[in-house]
């Protein structure tokens, strides 16, 4: 968390600098909604998912993007995400146990990431951006183990992944509403690969489609 903070600190106040100094830079404020699915990795063995459900979460975030050359643009991106599922799973730990775990798993993550854009027009973009996602919080705010009849409270069990990696891809759209205020809508696909550092530990990521409304600074020159 303190790396994190210390990161975004330092790169805020150096694009800061940067951005005021251009004729034609872009500053977005957005939020929005997240729906997706968890991903789950265990190398030993096998799991099963049931049927997960309640999977959806949230986003926010700052962006700042220049002109590069023409309609490519290249910005960086600092944010929050939340994901939210009902896990439903068995793992098979060895040959003739099965181990089952239920319950509400939720992942808070904060990020900054590179953004290479493209503008179509003037109003339609394409953008893609890959950078640091960590988890801030990953683990089961409520549910039970069973594991040969037994029951575990899974509340407070951290299944964090052990990198921190993401991606996005998206597509949006910014018509002016004034002459340097643009309205913003903005759909996107995010993947945070889930890895873990033992092929005897779970680790628990997500995958998911968000859909954002937000405004931008973005002057017409």
């Amino acid at each position: 968390m303190n790396k994190f903070c210390w990161t975004f600190s330092l790169t805020l106040c150096l694009l800061t600098n940067v951005l005021l100094a251009q004729s034609d830079f872009n500053l977005t404020m957005k939020a929005g909604a997240l729906r997706g699915n968890e991903a789950v990795k265990y190398n030993n063995n096998s799991f099963t998912d049931n049927g997960s459900s309640n999977q959806d979460g949230g986003c926010l975030s700052i962006a700042f993007s220049v002109p590069v050359k023409k309609s490519f643009r290249i910005g960086t991106e600092i944010g929050v995400n939340n994901f939210n599922t009902f896990m439903d799973y068995d793992f098979r730990f060895t040959p003739d146990i099965n181990t089952s775990y239920l319950g509400y798993y939720r992942i808070n993550q904060a990020y900054l990431a590179l953004v290479p854009e493209y503008r179509i027009t003037k109003f339609l973009y394409i953008n893609a951006g890959v950078g640091y996602y960590a988890d801030l919080t990953s683990q089961f705010t409520s549910g039970i183990r069973i594991n040969s009849g037994q029951t575990e409270d899974l509340t407070g069990w951290d299944y964090k992944r052990h990198n921190a990696v993401g991606y996005f891809v998206g597509a949006g759209l910014c018509p002016n509403i004034t002459k340097e205020l643009a309205l913003l809508g903005e759909v996107r696909y995010t993947g945070c690969p889930v890895s873990t550092d033992s092929p005897d530990q779970i680790g628990i990521s997500y995958n998911a489609f968000s859909f954002s409304i937000g405004l931008m600074y973005k002057p017409k020159l």
